[in-house]
């Protein structure tokens, strides 16, 4: 549904905590994504996110920024 706020849970792998990051939407119909500095906000000491043991790669921009 168009303009319904969804979230992309994460857990912390030290503590179990789980945090709700609001996904954002791209500028395509199927292109959600949320912010690293989201997920940073919620933990401060995030380094990397994981599938289970998957890296998830982030997507960069044409300068190679994350």
């Amino acid at each position: 549904m168009v303009g319904e706020q969804l979230f992309q849970a994460f857990r912390c792998r030290f503590t179990g905590e789980e945090i709700d990051v609001p996904v954002q939407r791209g500028t395509t119909p199927n292109e959600l994504f949320v912010f690293w500095s989201d997920i940073q906000d919620g933990f401060e000491n995030a380094k990397s996110v994981r599938n289970g043991r998957a890296l998830v790669p982030f997507n960069k921009d044409s300068d190679g920024n994350q």
